[in-house]
């Protein structure tokens, strides 16, 4: 699937409105602030916040055991950037278990708009 396919099926499986949601990532992705990641059926959106931080949003269709190779392909890939410390918003406690999983130490967000973050090592 493309990355537009995957984000507006995940939209729709979460209720949020697809069309906005890919133009708010598209507005994102133009300006520079934030580039896409596509592995298998699963998206990232990695959006920078300054100083070596950055907000990731994950778009997913794969079962549990594709997302796991696709969260640890995303991992190399933020490991190989500049990028010291991840923020993220979610209460999905499944996601939450299957980033530990893959070695991400997932702590209470230091920031108040985020429910969990991490840093990169």
């Amino acid at each position: 699937m493309t990355p537009s396919q995957i984000i507006t099926q995940d939209a729709k499986n979460n209720n949020v409105n697809p069309q906005q949601v890919l133009q708010t990532t598209l507005a994102q992705i133009k300006s520079g602030m934030s580039i896409l990641l596509h592995q298998n059926n699963s998206v990232l959106t990695v959006t920078r916040l300054g100083n070596g931080k950055a907000m990731l949003h994950l778009f997913t269709l794969d079962p549990p055991l594709t997302l796991r190779h696709s969260l640890s392909n995303f991992i190399k890939q933020i490991k190989s950037s500049e990028i010291k410390v991840v923020y993220g918003d979610t209460m999905n406690q499944q996601l939450l278990a299957l980033l530990k999983k893959v070695g991400v130490d997932v702590q209470k967000s230091n920031l108040p708009k985020f429910t969990w973050m991490a840093e990169v090592k």
